[in-house]
């Protein structure tokens, strides 16, 4: 849970288990093999996303810049 979200990052753990959860519910009919598709999805996030999705950032740094364009502030202008 914690890789697929990421691994320093609360909100990217919280994410990611509950990402994990949705996607083990999902896979239910499968049975036995739900496990096995889990693994190999983690894999593949571990090596396309070896931070995770939100890496080591939190949520509040993806609303830090909202505000201002193009990332400069008023002093800038």
């Amino acid at each position: 849970m914690v890789y697929v979200g990421g691994v320093g990052s609360i909100t990217g753990s919280i994410t990611g288990s509950i990402i994990w959860q949705v996607l083990v519910q999902s896979l239910k009919d499968l049975g036995t093999w739900r496990w096995v598709v889990g693994g190999l999805l983690l894999c593949v996030v571990m090596i396309f996303l070896p931070k995770g999705i939100f890496g080591y950032r939190e949520i509040t740094d993806l609303f830090r810049g909202f505000g201002r364009r193009g990332g400069k502030g008023k002093e800038a202008e």
